[in-house]
C-alpha cells in the first residue's frame, strides 16, 4: 500500500502557522551571508557560488558546480537532497547581481543590501522551505532539486548553459519554480526582452565646416528616434512593447564633428519578437554606416497559474530566464514567484523588510507541496 508524504493544504497552513524561530534564525543568517558575498554578475559569481555549497555540504546534500560555458569562475550550483537531480519539481533562481555592490545592512523592520530582494532573497527561501518540508516528511527527497545560476542579470547566459547540458544529458522537469521578485505573488506572464548594441561611423571634421564631416551621432539620433517612436505590436495580456535607450557614447569635442556613435539599448517585448528583430534589422540597414549586434533576444512568457491557492496573481514587465531553460527539459508547468518588488531591485534602495521575507519560506512550502502534492 502506497502511503502519500503530501498533506492537503489546510493540514499543511495549520503546521507552518507555527513560529520557527530556530528555522527563522537559519533564514535570515543564510540570506545575509548570501549579501555579504559581492556576486556581481559575470565579475564575481563564484563568491555567492561558494556560499551555496558551504550550506549544501552543511546539511548532507549533493551538489555539482556546473561551470558557465567553462568557465570555473562562473559556475551554476545545482543540489539535491534524494539519490536523483532529475525529479518531479526543480526550484531555481540566480545568484548573480547588478552592479554597484551594495553591502549588508539593517534599518528597523528591513534588509538592505545588493541582491537583498533581486534574487537572494528568493534563493535563501526557496532551500528553507525544502528543507523544512523534508524535515516535516511533508515531500520525498528524490521529488525536488534545486538550480542556482548565474548570468540572469546580463545575457542569460547561466540558464542557457545549464538548459543545453540539460538537452544533451536527456533531463526533464515536469515543474518547475522560478524565484524572482514578484511581491509573493504569481506572476503569470513577463515581456520578453531584446538587448542589442548598434554602432555608426562617420568622418571627423572641424565643426564650422560641417560639409566637409559626417556625423555619426546624427546618423545614430536618427535610427533611435525611429525605434522610440515606432508603434510596436501590443498585447492583451502583457500591454505595450517599449524601448530603451540605455547608453549613448560618440564624440570627441563639441566642436569635431563625431566620427563614431554607439548606443545599447533594449526592447521589453510583449508580442511578436520575430517583428521587431526584422525591423531592428531594416533600420539599421538603411545606412551603410551603421551596424549592430544582438545580445540576447527573448520571446514573452505565459506561465502557469497555481490553483487552488489565495495568492494574487499579475503580469510583469521584466523578463527572467524563463525563456532560457528549453521546453525540451521544462516539459510541464512553470511557475514564477518571490518575495521583495521589482520597483527596488535594482537600485541603491535595494531591500525587503523582515516580516516579508521570514512569510516567503511559508509561502514557498506551500506552493511546493502544492506541485508535488498533484504531481
Amino acid at each position: 500500500m502506497h502511503v502519500s508524504l503530501y498533506l492537503p493544504q489546510q493540514l499543511l497552513a495549520i503546521v507552518t502557522s507555527k513560529k520557527h524561530s530556530s528555522d527563522d534564525r537559519a533564514l535570515l543568517k543564510l540570506h545575509r551571508t548570501l549579501i555579504e558575498a559581492d556576486s556581481t554578475s559575470q565579475l564575481s559569481e563564484l563568491s555567492a557560488a561558494k556560499v551555496l555549497v558551504k550550506h549544501f555540504k552543511s546539511i548532507g546534500w549533493h551538489y555539482q558546480l556546473l561551470p558557465c560555458r567553462g568557465n570555473n569562475q562562473r559556475p551554476n550550483v545545482l543540489a539535491w537532497p534524494g539519490k536523483t537531480n532529475e525529479t518531479k519539481l526543480l526550484v531555481t533562481s540566480h545568484i548573480d547581481t547588478v552592479p554597484p555592490y551594495i553591502p549588508y545592512s539593517k534599518h528597523g523592520k528591513s534588509i538592505w543590501g545588493r541582491g537583498s530582494s533581486d534574487a537572494k532573497a528568493s534563493v535563501a527561501t526557496q532551500i528553507i522551505a525544502v528543507q523544512r518540508l523534508l524535515e516535516k516528511k511533508m515531500i520525498h527527497a528524490d521529488d525536488v532539486a534545486l538550480l542556482y545560476v548565474v548570468g540572469e542579470e546580463t545575457a542569460g547566459d547561466g540558464m542557457r548553459a545549464f538548459s543545453e547540458l540539460a538537452v544533451t544529458e536527456g533531463k526533464v522537469y515536469p515543474n518547475i519554480v522560478f524565484g524572482e521578485p514578484t511581491e509573493n505573488k504569481i506572476a503569470i506572464g513577463h515581456k520578453g526582452m531584446v538587448l542589442f548594441n548598434v554602432t555608426a561611423s562617420g568622418k571627423a571634421a572641424h565643426s564650422g565646416y560641417p560639409e566637409l564631416g559626417s556625423s555619426a551621432n546624427e546618423k545614430l539620433i536618427d535610427l533611435l528616434y525611429d525605434l522610440k517612436h515606432h508603434t510596436f505590436p501590443s498585447d492583451e495580456t502583457l500591454g505595450n512593447t517599449t524601448f530603451n535607450i540605455g547608453v549613448i557614447q560618440g564624440g570627441s569635442a563639441a566642436n569635431v564633428i563625431p566620427a563614431h556613435g554607439s548606443a545599447h539599448c533594449a526592447f521589453r517585448v510583449a508580442k511578436d519578437l520575430d517583428g521587431i528583430l526584422t525591423y531592428l534589422r531594416d533600420a539599421v540597414a538603411t545606412s551603410p554606416d551603421m551596424s549592430f549586434d544582438i545580445e540576447q533576444a527573448a520571446p514573452p512568457s505565459i506561465l502557469d497559474s497555481l490553483e487552488g491557492t489565495e495568492f494574487e496573481e499579475i503580469v510583469v514587465n521584466y523578463s527572467t530566464d524563463v525563456p532560457n531553460l528549453s521546453r525540451e527539459v521544462a516539459t510541464g508547468k512553470r511557475f514564477l514567484f518571490g518575495p521583495g518588488s521589482i520597483l527596488v531591485a535594482h537600485g541603491d534602495d535595494e531591500h525587503i523588510e523582515i516580516d516579508k521575507l521570514l512569510g516567503t519560506a511559508h509561502d514557498y512550502e506551500l506552493i511546493f507541496n502544492k506541485i508535488l502534492s498533484a504531481a
